[in-house]
């Protein structure tokens, strides 16, 4: 008879196998879908008025428009306003930002993100915990806790009602994305330091086709957090900042894009020679094409990975433009990552930008 330790042992094995099985169906799944998507679909304005031919972005429910109609009793003349910020990304993406400051408060923190063709997502933070609402309905559609050892999807209450259906293809595509254009912003900004994207595999299960499920959590961490989830973000963060200074003093480039290039390698090339297998960068070469091949010859990108536990890898993305990434590049991502470390479900992606560009 077996020893019963090593019977654990194996069943934890093949618990990560099976979960890495069905993490790479989902994510093949999820990237046929994109690839797929057809924006000539979605709504234009019509010919002839002013904006005619442009993306027609739906409204937000006007239950989203006030953050204190939410509030029991109503907003309290003693409660500072609140921080707002609106702002239109590159593609037309409009993130509406609030951020309560003290008071009785139903989150901490509310993104509302709407992209051009109407489609919108609420993420609401309340210290770390995050609810993920429809922008236009305001269903909840996920309630995810983060931990520095993982995220916990949490119950969702539903109305009478409403039939308790896991979520389909289209929502978890169309959140992935959106939250993807979130944490571009949110890094981004002055105190973007230690924000991340999470996501697990832990509630994937093979057999459910065509349903998915996506716990995912948008957000800055604190320092003590960041350390905790990704112990080597602050070395990832430095690399990049001495990097980014010294190819730059050197010159000999062409254009902000060979200086990215330049850039990417070195780091590359500085995170291998440390010779440490739970720490590695992979060195990408532009984007494919459906038949493989590269569409950008000569661009090049560097993939971080960190493995601070057997099941998570950190992910880090270091930028050397505005853009963010891509849905496709952010599911290459990851499939790179589980290439490298097969028994990951958790992956906690994180864009590392220059603290200081060099003038």
């Amino acid at each position: 008879m077996r020893d019963v330790s090593q019977a654990h042992s194996e069943a934890i094995i093949l618990r990560h196998v099976l979960a890495g099985l069905a993490l790479e169906t989902k994510l093949m799944r999820l990237q046929r879908q994109l690839q797929a998507k057809n924006w000539e679909t979605q709504p234009r304005a019509p010919a002839g008025q002013p904006n005619g031919g442009e993306w027609v972005p739906a409204p937000i429910n006007a239950q989203w428009a006030s953050f204190q109609e939410d509030r029991p009793g109503g907003p309290s003349p003693q409660d500072p306003p609140p921080l707002t910020e609106s702002t239109t990304l590159e593609d037309g993406t409009r993130v509406l930002s609030i951020r309560i400051r003290a008071g009785r408060k139903p989150f901490d923190e509310q993104h509302t993100v709407t992209a051009p063709d109407g489609e919108s997502r609420v993420f609401e933070t309340i210290g770390e915990t995050q609810t993920v609402r429809d922008g236009k309905t305001g269903e909840v559609l996920s309630r995810t806790t983060f931990s520095p050892t993982g995220l916990v999807a949490e119950p969702i209450v539903q109305q009478a009602f409403a039939p308790a259906l896991p979520l389909i293809a289209a929502p978890i595509i169309a959140t992935f994305e959106l939250g993807l254009q979130l944490l571009t912003y949110l890094s981004a900004r002055e105190d973007g330091y230690g924000t991340v994207l999470g996501l697990t595999a832990q509630e994937y299960k093979l057999g459910d086709d065509p349903q998915m499920s996506m716990p995912m959590w948008i957000g800055r961490l604190s320092q003590a957090q960041l350390d905790d989830a990704c112990p080597r973000a602050g070395e990832v963060q430095a690399i990049v900042d001495e990097v980014t200074a010294r190819m730059t003093a050197q010159g000999g480039y062409a254009n902000a894009t060979q200086l990215g290039t330049k850039i990417h390698v070195e780091i590359a090339r500085i995170i291998n020679e440390k010779h440490d297998p739970n720490f590695v960068a992979e060195l990408i070469l532009a984007d494919r094409d459906q038949n493989g091949s590269y569409i950008l010859l000569g661009s090049k990108r560097a993939d971080v990975f960190e493995r601070p536990r057997i099941d998570t890898v950190c992910i880090y993305d270091p930028k050397t433009g505005q853009k963010g990434w891509t849905p496709k590049q952010a599911v290459d991502s990851i499939k790179a990552a589980k290439r490298e470390f097969v028994d990951a479900v958790r992956f906690i992606m994180i864009q590392v930008r220059p603290k200081k560009w060099p003038n």
